[in-house]
């Protein structure tokens, strides 16, 4: 899943690849904080595998913003869809592909 060099035809543009950097913003936010190609819950590798879930969540997160207040900034943490798990993907050059346990702080 991590692996992008390696997936012929992948390119790093599209609602996919601002998915992934969407879900991470709200656990920066909450003090997770997770590399660029850490990843978790189901793939999604290009436009055509977003749901209207996955659409609404990146407006949701986008939307969002330090003037909407910390309250916003929490509630969006808390929502199961960008919730980060205690355990995810994580891909790294000089770790490879590897399953990553986190303390992640919860409410």
């Amino acid at each position: 899943m991590c692996d992008l060099n390696g997936i012929a035809g992948l390119a790093y543009t599209g609602l996919w690849f601002v998915r992934a950097d969407v879900r991470r913003d709200p656990a920066a936010r909450n003090g997770v904080e997770v590399l660029p190609r850490d990843d978790w819950g189901r793939p999604v590798l290009d436009d055509g595998s977003l749901t209207e879930e996955d659409l609404a969540v990146i407006d949701a997160v986008a939307a969002a913003s330090e003037a909407s207040g910390k309250a916003e900034l929490r509630r969006l943490y808390e929502d199961p869809r960008p919730a980060v798990p205690d355990e995810i993907t994580s891909c790294t050059a000089y770790g490879g592909v590897r399953r990553v346990t986190l303390s992640v702080p919860r409410a």
